[in-house]
């Protein structure tokens, strides 16, 4: 009888959960609003989440919530932001205050941070620091070339955490315009660190590997 009480609590949060969309509010300063089911103080993960929530912003700018995850180990969970359509959109980190709201630290990326839209995202200590990076796949297409019905394509992003700062480069690739949509990461050659899988959309592209030196330098394979 206890197990189906706590399973019916249970059930009971995943429904008062699932039925809301985290409520984001953008002020000057980027503090937005968090709804706690979708934060850690329940779910506890060990590594970040993934996720797409979409808000507009102001003048009809596009934002995507992309990743949770504790960028600088302070217990709290921290959000990670793309901006989709632009031909430079920026991406940034939002930082907990730990009480439900979120600020954007100045000078927190270094590095060409600019991407039309990174697409889906892959977590995890790349360059093994014990801090969680960010591995991002792009489709690169605007809001101009998607009307058209045009393939973008544009170079996958590497974000790399130093201390108190990310620092943004581009992965090795195939080609340039990259129009992969996803991927994925896991230790491929079985050496202790994080490699990545990039797969491509169209059959005359090659799907490929990024193997990691552990220090967040990959080689193509």
């Amino acid at each position: 009888m206890k197990y189906l009480i706590i399973s019916m609590i249970f059930i009971a949060f995943m429904i008062s959960c699932t039925t809301e969309i985290p409520q984001l509010k953008f002020s000057d300063t980027k503090e937005v609003l968090w709804d706690g089911c979708y934060s850690r103080d329940f779910f506890k993960p060990l590594v970040g989440h993934t996720l797409d929530v979409e808000i507009i912003g102001e003048s009809n700018s596009r934002y995507f919530i992309k990743g949770i995850l504790d960028v600088n180990n302070d217990g709290n969970d921290d959000l990670f932001v793309t901006e989709y359509g632009k031909e430079k959109g920026l991406h940034f980190f939002l930082l907990s205050n730990g009480d439900g709201t979120f600020y954007e630290p100045e000078n927190f990326i270094e590095g060409d941070n600019t991407r039309i839209h990174i697409r889906n995202i892959s977590i995890g200590d790349f360059n093994n620091d014990k801090k969680l990076d960010i591995f991002g796949f792009t489709s690169g297409r605007t809001d101009a070339e998607n009307r058209r019905g045009e393939r973008g394509g544009e170079e996958n992003i590497l974000f790399l955490s130093r201390g108190n700062k990310f620092v943004a480069k581009a992965p090795p690739n195939i080609k340039i315009k990259e129009y992969g949509h996803g991927g994925d990461s896991a230790d491929i050659d079985q050496d202790g660190d994080i490699d990545v899988y990039v797969p491509q959309e169209n059959r005359e592209d090659k799907n490929y590997f990024l193997i990691n030196d552990g220090n967040g330098n990959f080689k193509l394979d």
